[in-house]
């Protein structure tokens, strides 16, 4: 055997135990899942504000847009998951039909784009959503009237992945309708932090408040208003000037 030749067998004997060695180490990384959803955020109310957007980055000097979101109202929300609520959550997971997951996840995996790493969802699901104004938007929507069809939601849910029995990518299905198009299904298992969107100016009124009317699949009411008037002053402003 020749000196070159002599060193092969000792190379290759290092190459395989640093693999090993590698193998081992990212053992730990892998977490065992048997649902897909992995915490439920339960609120007795919910907490809505304002916030500003640009459909382009603020340097091209575009006025942004306003928007609400919707959130899981911050410390006083409930978490809900294996080890502080057990029996809670296997109901939910049950209710759900998320019981058969039953995969081992690498929590260092190259692209965590596939999920988040801990997947949450709202603990209740939902059969209807209706927003009002306190103040007449136009003639068609007088105060106390749905705006359903002229505001749009953006809102994800975890729902159809679940129930295609995991296998429908990506995971998190996003839907960008008018709140009168949604339907209980859109309503399901819905990741945090849903958007509400104007599409019209009012005509009437500059100033309003809106109130949030979400009822679960139990028949729960969960109501929740803000004063939108920052945004609904600079859209009726908007749309007299290209008057």
């Amino acid at each position: 055997m020749t000196r070159k030749h002599r060193y092969i067998p000792l190379l290759l004997s290092s190459l395989f135990l640093l693999a090993a060695a590698g193998c081992d180490r990212n053992k730990t990384n892998f977490v065992f899942h048997e649902n897909f959803i992995e915490v439920y955020l339960e609120n007795d109310k919910w907490g809505i504000s304002l916030r500003e957007g640009y459909d382009k980055p603020p340097f091209y000097n575009e006025p942004p847009y306003h928007y609400i979101l919707l959130c899981d109202n911050g410390p006083s929300s409930k978490r809900i998951d294996k080890e502080s609520s057990p029996v809670r959550f296997e109901r939910l997971a049950e209710r759900n039909g998320d019981t058969s997951f039953n995969r081992w996840i690498d929590h260092w995996r190259a692209d965590p784009s596939d999920w988040p790493y801990t997947v949450y969802t709202w603990a209740d699901n939902f059969q209807s959503m209706h927003v009002t104004s306190d103040a007449d938007w136009d003639e068609a929507h007088p105060a106390g009237t749905p705006l359903d069809d002229i505001l749009r939601i953006k809102i994800e849910t975890y729902a159809e992945f679940i129930r295609s029995g995991y296998q429908m990518y990506p995971a998190a299905r996003e839907k960008f309708i008018f709140i009168s198009e949604l339907t209980p299904d859109d309503m399901k298992m819905i990741a945090p932090d849903p958007t509400i969107h104007f599409t019209s100016a009012p005509t009437i009124s500059p100033t309003h408040t809106l109130t949030l009317e979400w009822t679960t699949i139990e028949g729960r009411v969960i109501t929740a208003s803000l004063d939108c008037s920052e945004a609904t002053e600079a859209l009726w402003h908007e749309a007299r000037q290209s008057d």
